[in-house]
């Protein structure tokens, strides 16, 4: 092989290995936009996770108050009927 054959191959070698790096070059420029993209999803949804759990500890104690009420009314409904049937304005069963 001559010299001249020699320094092609080399020349070819390094253009070759020149078009090889900007392609990896490229996809991790991609990557990173790929992590940044992913970094926002997992960012929302801590804060999405973080607001349900806030949405259950209002719920519950917005159904604690309800259970309150209901108790209330039952009890408020149970005195009315006895007032009505000791006046005689509800029959008895």
């Amino acid at each position: 092989m001559t010299n001249e054959d020699k320094k092609f191959i080399k020349d070819e070698f390094e253009q070759f290995g020149q078009i090889v790096k900007r392609g990896f070059d490229g996809v991790d420029e991609k990557f990173k936009s790929i992590d940044q993209q992913f970094k926002i999803v997992f960012d929302q949804l801590r804060i999405l996770g973080s607001d349900v759990h806030d949405i259950k500890i209002t719920l519950a104690s917005l159904l604690k108050m309800v259970a309150e009420r209901d108790r209330e009314i039952n009890n408020i409904d149970l005195r009315l009927r006895r007032v009505e049937q000791h006046l005689g304005l509800l029959a008895v069963n």
